[in-house]
């Protein structure tokens, strides 16, 4: 009986590791596969100019928000505007997935807050398909043509959300 009772001590700290591994594993496998942005995929801007993928974004960081035609997009493109982020806006990408150019341009006039971001449509879905992208809304933050970290969905918390786009263009400084 005191050997039974010894070993499931062993035994739940085995259950532990083994799920901590997978866990580790799982992280770390989604982490050193960087999303990188195709450079040959078409899009169509708000003033129906066709263009690619290489010609948008640039070296230094900026945001890239993937939307389609759901309230999940609507609640996070409306939580986001010149107010609430001063001079980030103009370094934001909206790229509307399954949007022709009457249709992007129907939803960018929604938000009238967002007009110094750069909108196109991605009537294909080729951007979703070549990021992998499965539900919208998606935020990257980019730099050059590389997404360095993403946000699936949306944040009921404006806060936290501000918190997160303002730390990626001001980094806060270290203390001595």
């Amino acid at each position: 009986m005191t050997a039974d009772i010894d070993r499931k001590p062993d035994l739940k700290l085995l259950v532990l590791l083994a799920l901590a591994l997978c866990a580790f594993l799982a992280t770390s496998a989604k982490a050193g596969e960087p999303q990188t942005l195709p450079a040959d995929l078409n899009l169509v801007g708000v003033d129906g100019t066709a263009l690619t993928t290489a010609d948008i974004g640039g070296s230094e960081k900026w945001l890239l928000i993937y939307v389609r035609n759901n309230r999940a997009s609507e609640v996070l493109l409306g939580e986001i505007d010149e107010t609430s982020f001063p001079g980030i806006t103009s370094h934001i990408v909206v790229i509307a997935g399954g949007m022709n150019q009457d249709r992007l341009k129907q939803t960018s006039s929604k938000f009238p807050g967002l007009a110094k971001a750069a909108w196109y449509g991605d009537s294909s879905l080729a951007l979703a398909t070549a990021m992998k992208i499965n539900g919208a809304p998606v935020m990257f933050g980019m730099q050059d043509r590389n997404a360095r970290w993403d946000l699936s969905g949306v944040l009921f918390d404006s806060e936290k959300l501000k918190s997160i786009v303002t730390s990626w263009f001001n980094p806060p400084q270290a203390n001595p």
